[in-house]
């Protein structure tokens, strides 16, 4: 009687725990497909200004920097826009050089670049002045030779075919 009584008990929790399992199944498998969309659609969102590689990145961040300068010079209201994005580049220098493949010591130099120019546009940037920014065309031409040294060290696989060297 002892064996029927602990029988029904054990029988009593094991519907139970199976019940609280499928439960907590179910609600983490309606929480994680509504969290994976959206981080999907997170993943996916790519600004348009953000180049595909670094030889593009150098070419965009030395034709924006003359742009930006422009349009300060001739107190054009898109300038502070046009700043923006030439940060936005110049911060994803490491994540575009990473996706190159670069083997460390070049990759590392992007790194010191980016973060370089970075903080002198930022400077300029809350500066408001286009002195400040006019200032810093010897540390982007520097920046860039020694970008374009980097990049010349990309696998062959990973540099760009002529047709593709447009920004």
């Amino acid at each position: 009687m002892h064996r029927t009584l602990c029988a029904r008990s054990m029988g009593r929790i094991g519907a139970g725990i199976a019940t609280l399992l499928t439960a907590l199944l179910v609600a983490l498998a309606g929480c994680s497909s509504t969290e994976s969309a959206h981080d999907d659609h997170l993943e996916h969102h790519v600004p348009e200004h953000r180049p595909r590689d670094l030889r593009r990145a150098i070419v965009q961040i030395d034709l924006r920097y003359r742009a930006v300068t422009a349009a300060m010079k001739s107190s054009q209201p898109t300038a502070d826009d046009q700043l923006k994005m030439l940060l936005d580049i110049v911060r994803w220098l490491p994540e575009i050089a990473g996706d190159s493949d670069l083997a460390e010591t070049p990759w590392n130099e992007v790194d010191a670049v980016s973060q370089q120019l970075a903080e002198g546009l930022e400077q300029a940037s809350s500066a408001q002045t286009l002195e400040r920014l006019v200032a810093l065309e010897p540390l982007v031409k520097r920046s860039l030779e020694r970008l374009e040294q980097a990049a010349a060290q990309m696998p062959p696989d990973k540099q760009p075919s002529s047709e593709s060297r447009d920004p």
